[in-house]
């Protein structure tokens, strides 16, 4: 299960974000930052041998911008072999 940071750009890739400013404390530490798409999420977590991918939608995430303009994307995912429990997706 993890929540991401996340481009909406229609492709698999990484956004470079080099304008952060290490002086507020929510940009980090870092001025330069890879983001990944939306599309990058999904095959990262392939490539790295999950074969069940779930996005959550909470059902207040409209009224949270960085959700409802869909900036943070949430997942559940497994691995084979591993049966996600049948209430976790559908409360």
């Amino acid at each position: 299960m993890f929540d991401s940071v996340c481009q909406n750009h229609p492709f698999s890739g990484f956004h470079i974000n080099d304008e952060r400013d290490v002086n507020r404390t929510l940009d980090g530490d870092n001025r330069i930052e890879f983001m990944p798409t939306y599309r990058a999420l999904i095959d990262l977590l392939r490539a790295v041998g999950f074969t069940q991918i779930h996005e959550v939608l909470g059902d207040l995430a409209h009224t949270v911008p960085f959700y409802k303009s869909r900036n943070i994307r949430s997942f559940v995912a497994a691995k084979p072999g591993f049966t996600l429990p049948a209430g976790l997706l559908h409360g």
